[in-house]
């Protein structure tokens, strides 16, 4: 297993790195975050789709190109530049349709937000059911001219803005495994509400109220052989999100420790940098090591999820680690920026944000570690 980046690959992060530098400046990042915002920028949106950076990771034959690592490495720059998460939300629904979805779905859906035609979101998550889609309540039972949806979803994100909605619900009783299905509500369908969820980050999520929605045959995804039978493919989504948000956080935690280094070079204390005293000195080598082993535990879970090998493991190791560098590099750096890291007016504070919300994204540290001794055998 090789992690060094191709030349094609580096290439590419350098070019993703080059224009969200340009056309995703930290004013555009503050405007989005604000309270009147929705979250979106059409516009830095439509030039993700011109690069295309939006069919990454996804089926050539429906406008995809590249590997998972190399939507990896987009989506590392993202986080380092703060990219709206509908980028995030909507990648995570294309990868879920990717995998799930039939010919006509995939070509139909894939396509779309390939093209920057379609911002969508993945409705899983539920009070009593975090993480473990074995407590799932949300459910679906067969209708007059297709099926009806009802239960509660929470942080959805961006779901004010998707079109479709994917939902994972219970249609059957019985065993876990033979009882999900996902669905494709498309916006505005009657009976869905949507209440915000105020979040740490700031970012738009939104409980989804389901009170008898109805849907077609045709919303099923994947078709009539996937109803009860999604759940291999959700896991195997779920995967792929876990991944691709480590490498979120490695380009977050990259960023702040080049924000720190900058700061402590050019702070001058007692007439010396104080980058020049040997404490600062180990706590930003400190950070440049978890940093560093966040980037290689990350790659080596895309690395095994693009090849098809077995990463459960992996993907474990790489959240539990990468959540707890991000957030500990950002703690570190605000006490290195002293005053200065605790005003709203420095910058510094919305990666830090953005550090435990995504610590907490998917699944924290203890669950990750769960996953590792059951893997293990513990």
């Amino acid at each position: 297993m090789d992690l060094q980046p191709s030349p094609d690959e580096a290439l590419l992060a350098e070019s993703a790195r080059k224009s969200f530098l340009r056309d995703c400046p930290m004013s555009l990042v503050r405007e989005l975050l604000g309270p009147e915002s929705v979250g979106h920028s059409p516009d830095l949106w439509t030039k993700m789709a011109e690069q295309g950076w939006l069919g990454l990771g996804l089926p050539e034959a429906h406008g995809g190109a590249g590997s998972l690592l190399d939507l990896g490495l987009v989506v590392e720059e993202s986080g380092r530049a703060l990219v709206p998460s509908t980028f995030r939300s909507t990648m995570q629904a294309a990868l879920l349709v990717a995998g799930l979805g039939n010919e006509e779905q995939q070509s139909e859906l894939v396509g779309r937000i390939s093209s920057g035609l379609a911002v969508s979101a993945v409705a899983y998550t539920e009070p009593q059911a975090i993480h473990d889609p074995r407590y799932l309540t949300t459910r679906a039972v067969p209708g007059d001219d297709g099926w009806v949806l009802s239960g509660v979803k929470s942080f959805v994100a961006n779901a004010h803005l998707a079109d479709p909605l994917l939902v994972v619900a219970r249609t059957t009783a019985g065993a876990p495994e033979r009882a999900l299905t996902v669905f494709c509500v498309p916006a505005g369908t009657d009976g869905v509400t949507l209440e915000p969820q105020a979040t740490f980050a700031h970012d738009r999520q939104f409980r989804v109220l389901l009170d008898g929605v109805g849907v077609g045959d045709g919303a099923v995804l994947g078709g009539p052989a996937a109803i009860g039978r999604a759940l291999p493919a959700v896991i195997d989504a779920r995967q792929r999100w876990v991944a691709l948000l480590c490498a979120e956080m490695v380009g977050g935690a990259q960023k702040v420790l080049e924000l720190t280094s900058e700061y402590v070079i050019g702070r001058v204390q007692f007439g010396k940098p104080i980058g020049s005293f040997q404490a600062v000195q180990h706590h930003v080598a400190n950070m440049a090591m978890g940093v560093e082993g966040s980037r290689l535990a990350t790659y080596q879970a895309l690395w095994r999820l693009a090849n098809d090998r077995p990463a459960a493991k992996s993907v474990a190791i790489a959240k539990a680690w990468t959540g707890e560098a991000y957030k500990g590099a950002t703690v570190m750096a605000h006490q290195l920026f002293g005053g200065m890291g605790y005003v709203r007016e420095n910058d510094l504070h919305l990666w830090s944000e953005h550090a435990k919300a995504s610590e907490l994204a998917l699944g924290p540290r203890d669950h990750q570690l769960l996953k590792v001794a059951s893997e293990l055998g513990l």
